[in-house]
């Protein structure tokens, strides 16, 4: 009896280092090194000005970025490179039915919800959009990789 409890412990200790964990997926899209700084007191970045107003769409990544401001100091930052069938190179753009939303009009039409890490809400796409990590000052937004 005492075995089968020293081996359900170790089992139970020994699991999350065998179980998947979607959260450690690589993306399947290209990692092209950036470094970008945008002053959101320009009138280019206005949507970013408040949560919620709308996408900005930039340079950068593989296909560009898409950036929409969540809260005062949260941004949702997404490749606009959609990962289904990635190497047909197609790129998500603004649904203009949602604003928090980004369709893939050119190839599947699958949709990706940029207030949920950029995962698919619709269409084959199983695979959501690759974040990029940013820092905020309270005026500059700096998007990198």
């Amino acid at each position: 009896m005492k075995k089968l409890i020293i081996a359900l412990l170790l089992g139970l200790i020994l699991l999350p280092f065998f179980s998947c964990n979607n959260k450690n997926v690589e993306s399947p899209i290209p990692n092209i090194p950036f470094d970008i700084t945008l002053n959101l007191s320009l009138p280019l970045y206005l949507e970013l000005l408040h949560p919620m107003s709308g996408i900005v769409f930039v340079n950068g990544g593989s296909k560009g970025i898409a950036i929409i401001r969540i809260s005062e100091d949260q941004f949702a930052i997404f490749d606009r490179h959609c990962p289904y069938k990635m190497e047909e190179g197609c790129a998500v753009v603004e649904d203009p039915d949602n604003i928090a939303v980004l369709i893939d009009s050119d190839c599947c039409s699958s949709r990706f919800s940029m207030v949920n890490n950029g995962l698919p809400n619709n269409g084959p796409a199983i695979t959501g959009l690759k974040s990029y990590k940013y820092t905020y000052n309270g005026a500059v937004l700096r998007i990198y990789n």
